[in-house]
């Protein structure tokens, strides 16, 4: 629900955005450590289920709308299972979204 408000406020800058892969080091490094100004939109998946390539579909349409103004990220929990575990993640695909506050 918050997605569909934010993407039309974020879609004013259209720019390609690299959409990254990241492991728990990166997550904890760069999520968990952001800055006051950055938001990131982060997709968990686990990429041998049929929902979460649809959804990563979705999802790399929307990073490139959104252009630089908000990190868009993929965590496959079947690769970092220390990140489903610390973030609570119960099901994929799961949505999160990490803002300044």
């Amino acid at each position: 629900m918050i997605l569909l408000v934010l993407l039309p406020i974020l879609s004013i800058c259209i720019e390609s955005v690299n959409l990254r892969n990241l492991t728990s080091t990166e997550f904890r490094d760069e999520v968990l450590k952001r800055d006051d100004a950055s938001i990131y939109f982060i997709l968990f998946v686990g990429f041998n289920q049929k929902q979460c390539i649809k959804t990563l579909r979705q999802f790399q349409k929307a990073s490139k709308q959104v252009g630089k103004l908000a990190q868009f990220a993929i965590v496959n929990i079947s690769e970092e299972p220390i990140i489903q575990r610390r973030q609570d993640i119960q099901y994929v695909p799961l949505l999160r979204i990490y803002y300044p506050g």
